[in-house]
């Protein structure tokens, strides 16, 4: 069963048997009681996303699609920071063809932490990586 949750800025997470779908939408986003800073934002949204974890690492599906704006580097920060420990693996979805040459590349100078990260155009494909890369670590043990 998912457990939806539609937090700041019209972002929506949920979880289900440890894959957590996350899509980043900050179009036109408005203050929400007193959180007014970008970085605000992030912080408010990915405590969120870690209460929603319970204390447990999940497979991550992040949806950039409805991104409009550009996220400041201070969040992107905070959110690797925050988020890293608790991630399994990364599916990033993005919707132009060059943005997933760009995150490619990016990625391939960027392999931190161990974590697995992958680029997509399509949610299903990414929700079928995280679940095959979720079924390939139940079975190596």
């Amino acid at each position: 069963m998912k457990n939806k949750e539609r937090i700041y800025g019209g972002e929506i997470s949920w979880l289900e048997s440890s894959i957590m779908y996350h899509e980043i939408n900050n179009n036109g986003l408005q203050s929400l009681d007193g959180i007014n800073s970008e970085l605000d934002k992030t912080k408010y949204n990915i405590d969120r996303m870690i209460n929603m974890m319970q204390g447990n690492k999940v497979f991550l599906v992040t949806d950039l699609r409805s991104l409009k704006n550009n996220i400041p580097k201070v969040s992107r920060d905070y959110s690797e920071k925050m988020l890293n420990p608790h991630l399994i693996t990364c599916a990033v979805i993005m919707k132009s063809s060059l943005s997933r040459i760009f995150g490619n590349l990016l990625l391939s100078f960027n392999k931190k932490n161990g974590i697995t990260i992958k680029l997509f155009s399509d949610v299903d494909a990414a929700l079928t990586w995280s679940r095959a890369q979720k079924e390939a670590l139940v079975s190596s043990y």
